[in-house]
């Protein structure tokens, strides 16, 4: 589905993000294209060049490396020692949960159930109860806690690690050096999708970006309820959508 922006002048949240929801043609010469060419018109929603597979010089092209919840296998997902060690590990991207706080803070958590099916230990998403329960070893809701208590929380898992805001990630990828790692948040649905957008946008606003590459070239959003990608869609000022 391609997305054209409308005659009006794009709101705050597009001009730092990038609509997620983009399909890039079949041809490979097209996404190459857009490869090569990052600056676009500002008028045109953009279309996440960034994550496309990259090119080698003999031509061909390989998939990029993204971290989900950052290199969990030696670190505690979702905290900044996971997310610094993927990037010192080679990783293209880092992916992260969203959540607020009860004071609206954003902060990077993931919820959910872990089960035995046939011997293996399965996490099974939670889409109402975002406890901190898996991770932080509290029954309490992420929703129901102010940052002041989100902060002091120590993972489960060594080495103990607190959880991190997005404007902390934020802050550690505008580093000199990090401007190619991109990021990728994942939007959960127990958050009013108004309140949720607004307060990424505003975290987003906050942060000053590296010099050579905004925020609207390394950050995709990933929302997996309607009423996020309808308020996205709003909030962009978007009435032309082209399937």
């Amino acid at each position: 589905m391609a997305v054209t922006a409308s005659e009006h002048p794009p709101s705050p949240l597009l001009q730092k993000l990038a609509f997620p929801f983009l399909c890039v043609s079949k041809a490979s010469r097209a996404c190459d294209i857009h490869a090569e060419t990052p600056l676009l018109d500002e008028d045109v929603a953009l279309k996440p060049y960034w994550t496309f597979a990259k090119k080698r010089r003999n031509g061909y092209e390989f998939p990029q490396t993204i971290a989900h919840r950052g290199y969990r296998a030696k670190h505690p997902e979702n905290t900044m020692d996971a997310f610094v060690g993927a990037v010192k590990a080679g990783a293209h991207a880092i992916e992260t949960d969203i959540h607020l706080s009860k004071d609206g803070v954003v902060v990077l958590s993931h919820v959910g159930q872990e089960t035995v099916v046939q011997g293996v230990e399965v996490l099974i998403p939670s889409t109402q109860d975002a406890t901190l329960k898996r991770c932080f070893g509290t029954e309490k809701k992420i929703i129901d806690c102010d940052w002041n208590y989100l902060s002091q929380q120590q993972t489960l898992k060594e080495p103990h690690a607190s959880m991190p805001r997005l404007t902390d990630l934020l802050e550690y990828l505008a580093a000199p050096g990090l401007e190619n790692v991109w990021l990728l948040l994942d939007i959960k649905i127990d958050n009013d999708a108004d309140t949720v957008m607004r307060l990424i946008a505003d975290a987003i606003e906050k942060t000053i970006p590296h010099p050579q590459k905004p925020w609207n070239h390394r950050i995709v959003l990933g929302c997996w309820a309607v009423s996020e990608a309808l308020e996205l869609i709003n909030l962009m000022n978007i009435d032309n959508l082209q399937g």
